[in-house]
């Protein structure tokens, strides 16, 4: 499997909710998850302890060509945060998407070919 350390996202958009209960949480989160070593002080977001709502979820569109797009809110009781990104695929991903794509399909029609 390929993997591509050179594409960067086209878009990056994540915006928190700004109350100090929340804020609290995800440091908090931060220092579960071994985030702050060295006297650093980091904010955490991760679906361990939240739930994550889709909004969207798609592969190119006018606006986005060749991008995937991925968009939503991850909540818990204290409060919410909003996330949006899109991501073009490379080469080198769209390979790899090929290739498990050619072997689901090889699967499907072999299991097909069975039912005849």
């Amino acid at each position: 499997m390929g993997v591509d350390k050179k594409t960067k996202p086209s878009f990056v958009n994540i915006v928190l909710d700004d109350n100090k209960k929340y804020l609290d949480t995800l440091r908090k989160q931060a220092e579960a998850d071994g985030q702050n070593d060295e006297g650093k002080n980091k904010l955490s977001l991760n679906n361990d302890n939240y739930s994550f709502e889709m909004e969207e979820f798609y592969f190119g569109d006018s606006s986005t060509p060749n991008e995937i797009v991925i968009s939503g809110s991850i909540k818990n009781n204290e409060g919410e945060s909003s996330i949006y990104i899109a991501i073009p695929v490379s080469d080198i991903v769209l390979i790899d998407m090929l290739s498990y794509s050619l072997k689901k399909f090889n699967k499907l029609k072999t299991a097909l070919e069975t039912l005849k």
